[in-house]
């Protein structure tokens, strides 16, 4: 199965100002551009969160489309 996984932006700032102490985007126009999906091919959902658990914080992704 494909999963396909939207960014959650205000999540993955959060994120990431907390372990830099820095804004991720220089401005506004560089957030409003930002956009990124993550595609994990698992056996299962769960299977899949395991894997975006070992490379990122799962709570800035958000399931939108799942294929066979």
């Amino acid at each position: 199965m494909r999963y396909t996984y939207n960014i959650d932006i205000a999540k993955m700032e959060e994120v990431y100002f907390s372990h830099t102490q820095q804004n991720f985007f220089a401005n506004d126009e560089e957030r409003k551009k930002f956009n990124a999906d993550l595609i994990v091919e698992a056996e299962n959902e769960e299977e899949s969160e395991k894997m975006r658990m070992g490379m990122t914080d799962i709570t800035m992704w958000s399931l939108v489309h799942t294929e066979q």
